[in-house]
């Protein structure tokens, strides 16, 4: 009841839920179409969508195939990350990283790094998300906190190289 009567000499005062842990992962690349040998710039922002502060978050990232990762590339919030110092030198895939909160309600991470697209890379692989010819890097991001997890992707499509010397050229 809202009073204590004599009664019923209890008072009820609620129950406290503390707050759930929420957050948004949404993942970016520079160039939805690229050439092989051109360089990607990922962008991932983790923003704290609840009441209350994340102690910690794991991020972790598989480049796609046909990339190589930029060495010390690697940014969270505008500053240096280092690069793995065991397995390959990318950051997130492995072991992921985890980044130090805590990260207070409403606020958020960013996270960027580099990649090359391979000069080899072949053309006409994984088509269902590109158009015909041209192949698909799809990139995944995912992150998790407190028993929570959220993840995003990134799509870039790798197209053929313009004709060289052909129609609509002037000599």
């Amino acid at each position: 009841p809202a009073n204590a009567v004599r009664t019923n000499p209890f008072f009820d005062a609620g129950t406290v839920v503390p707050p759930l842990p929420a957050f948004n992962v949404v993942k970016d690349v520079d160039k939805p179409f690229a050439e092989q040998g051109d360089p990607l710039a990922y962008t991932i922002i983790i923003t704290n969508a609840s009441r209350a502060p994340l102690p910690e978050v794991l991020l972790c990232d598989v480049l796609p195939p046909y990339t190589e990762y930029v060495l010390d590339s690697s940014e969270l919030d505008g500053s240096p990350f280092d690069d793995d110092t065991s397995g390959t030198p990318f950051p997130l895939d492995e072991e992921c990283a985890t980044l130090e909160g805590p990260l207070a309600a409403g606020a958020s991470f960013v996270f960027t790094f580099g990649v090359t697209i391979d000069s080899d890379a072949p053309l006409g692989e994984n088509e269902p998300d590109c158009e015909e010819g041209q192949t698909s890097l799809l990139n995944v991001a995912t992150a998790t906190a407190v028993n929570f997890t959220d993840s995003d992707d990134a799509l870039s499509c790798i197209t053929p190289p313009p004709p060289v010397g052909g129609e609509g050229c002037t000599p």
